[in-house]
Order: structure tokens, then C-alpha cells, then sequence
């Protein structure tokens, strides 16, 4: 016999709901107003900040204390992802006490949505959801993640040891950005500076929460070179994100006529990369076939600072100074610590 616990008579109106989050905002905006020392902004990409481990960023596969992958192509987590976007070849081991392994294991972070399904369908711990956030990359990039980068790329340091316990991982296996006090060097800003643009922004839907925090206070965009435009006839770089239908698709392409050459484009997310969250629907647009596309952010959203690295990769493919991106690609790749 199944128990149906019905919906007590206050939770059935929409009102007790819009007053509770309405405080929970009010709140949290008197508490910004009059404690403004704790809200520094972020000197991005020297100071990042520390994510909880509970974070769902890049995949990593795990590896037994000999260094093997632990996975046993059991495709369950390729079954459970809703994004289709694992691919898992495989084949039979040489040792008896392993039944089989893969020998192809391939992610494409373009098409996944970071829902995490694929590290709860695991039965052997093989996957987990990384504190790395969503990496951007320039358009051509590899966006294909195979198993040498999800297991044995150099921040892995040899690979992550699979624990029962996430908190155990997190600490044993994977270097992340952590914030450091040093401040900009004179160097990086002038580098920044010499490649200014200006953005528009045109994001919809969850990628346009974590915009907005990549364009406040927090992460100040005008230390890198980069002045919002409120006008996309002042703009020469369109940021477009969220998902793409018939009206949005038209609105796009007279943003895009509307800015002056020379413009580049940042695809954001994954509902404009791929159109994976809407896989059924009838009327799904996908960015690069509107407009050419120079910079992709994957992620279901992205994390703000993944805007923010995706400015820098654009200014390392505009600069014309190649001392200018040496400076930017010396600064992005440096101050890592581990944990």
C-alpha cells in the first residue's frame, strides 16, 4: 500500500512562497549595504575563488592506487545522462579478476549540461564531478574530453584516488583555484588594457544569473579592459547564452548586424552550444549556425568565472602583440595551489 502525502493548505498558495524568498532577498541586500568590506572584488586571474567541494564542475575519473582506471564500462552512466554526450568503447581485460575496462571513454562538455546523473548511476565510484569549473575555449578548441585528460591531466597529479568518502577526494586528489592575496602585476593590466572591447550581453534563462555576477562589483570587468555596452552599436563582442527559439533567433542576428566589425562572439552554455537541454524540441537553434562563434563556455550554467576566462581567451586570440599574450597565458595558467 502507497502513503500520498498530500499539500498541507498553506503550501497550496503561491503567496507564503513569494514573501519568504522576497525576505531572503531583502535580507541579503542589507546585509551587502552595511558590510561592504566583506564583498572585496576578485583581482581575476591572479585571485580566484575557492570553490565548496560539493561543486559540479569537469569530470574526472578516478584511478586505483596502481594507476589503472577504476571504471568498468558497466555504460550506466552513459544510460542515466540525459545529454547523450557520453561515449564508452568497451573491452576485455587481460586480468581475470577484471571482467572488462574502457578503451575509449570520450565526454563532449559542449553537449553535457553538469547534472551530475553520471556520478550517481556510477556503482563503482569511477566518476565524479570535479571543483574545476567549466573550462572555456576558443572556437576549434578540444571540446571532446578522452580518458588521458579525464584522468591523468596535470592538475590530477597522477590521478584521483577513488574514496568512498567526497570529502576525503576532494582533499586527496585534485588541485583548485584558490584565491591569493597578490596583486595585479603591471604587466597583466597593461596587457589587458591594450585589448580593451566592449560586450553586449544577450543571455536568457540560468546562464543570465551567473552573468550578471560575472559583470558586478565582485569581479569588476573594467580591470580587464572590458566596459559593458548598453547600445550594440557601441559593442564589438556579442555574449549570447540561454536557450534559442524563432523569436530569439531573429533577435540575435539583428544584434549581430547591429555591432560594427570587427565583432566576435562568445557562445555561453549549453542551451546555445548544443540546444542539449531541448533535444525534443521541434524548434531548437544552436549558436554557431546563426552566428560564427570565436569563444565556447561550456556548462548548465557556467560559472561566472568562466565569463571571465573567456574574455581572456578572446583577448589572447585579438592581441596583436604576441608579448601581450604571453603575459595573459603566463597569468591564467600560474596560481594553482594544492589541496
Amino acid at each position: 500500500m502507497s502513503i500520498i502525502n498530500r499539500p498541507k493548505s498553506n503550501q497550496q498558495w503561491f503567496l507564503p512562497g513569494i514573501l519568504a524568498g522576497m525576505t531572503l532577498t531583502i535580507k541579503k541586500m542589507f546585509l551587502n549595504l552595511f558590510n561592504r568590506k566583506q564583498m572585496p572584488t576578485l583581482n581575476y586571474p591572479e585571485e580566484k575563488y575557492e570553490y565548496s567541494p560539493r561543486f559540479k564542475g569537469n569530470h574526472v575519473l578516478t584511478v586505483k592506487k596502481d594507476g589503472s582506471l577504476r571504471c568498468t564500462a558497466c555504460m550506466l552512466c552513459a544510460t542515466a545522462c540525459p545529454a547523450d554526450c557520453i561515449e564508452i568503447i568497451a573491452s576485455e581485460h587481460t586480468s581475470p579478476e577484471v571482467e572488462k575496462y574502457p578503451i575509449r571513454y570520450n565526454i563532449d562538455v559542449l553537449r553535457c549540461v553538469f547534472c551530475g546523473f553520471c556520478e550517481e548511476a556510477c556503482p563503482v565510484d569511477a566518476i565524479r564531478m570535479g571543483p574545476e569549473w567549466q573550462t572555456p575555449g576558443i572556437n576549434g578548441s578540444k571540446f571532446v574530453y578522452d580518458i588521458e585528460h579525464l584522468a591523468y591531466r596535470p592538475n590530477l597529479r597522477g590521478g584521483m584516488l577513488s574514496f568512498v568518502d567526497d570529502e576525503e577526494g576532494h582533499n586527496a586528489g585534485i588541485e583548485v583555484q584558490v584565491k591569493k592575496k597578490e596583486a595585479f602585476s603591471d604587466n597583466v593590466q597593461r596587457a589587458l588594457r591594450a585589448s580593451g572591447f566592449r560586450p553586449f550581453f544577450f543571455v536568457t534563462g540560468c546562464c543570465e544569473i551567473e552573468s550578471r555576477i560575472a559583470r558586478s562589483s565582485v569581479y569588476d570587468l573594467s580591470r580587464l579592459g572590458v566596459q559593458v555596452a548598453e547600445n550594440p552599436q557601441e559593442a564589438d563582442v556579442l555574449v549570447a547564452g540561454g536557450w534559442i527559439n524563432l523569436e530569439y533567433e531573429k533577435k540575435i542576428l539583428r544584434i549581430f548586424d547591429l555591432i560594427q566589425p570587427p565583432k566576435f562572439v562568445i557562445g555561453i552554455g549549453a542551451c546555445a552550444i548544443s540546444a542539449t537541454p531541448y533535444l525534443t524540441a521541434g524548434n531548437k537553434k544552436v549558436l554557431s549556425d546563426l552566428v560564427p562563434v570565436d569563444v565556447f563556455v561550456s556548462g548548465c550554467p557556467p560559472h561566472a568565472e568562466a565569463f571571465l576566462e573567456a574574455m581572456l581567451q578572446l583577448k589572447i586570440k585579438i592581441s596583436p602583440d604576441p608579448d601581450q599574450r604571453t603575459v595573459l597565458q603566463t597569468a591564467m595558467k600560474t596560481n594553482t595551489v594544492q589541496v
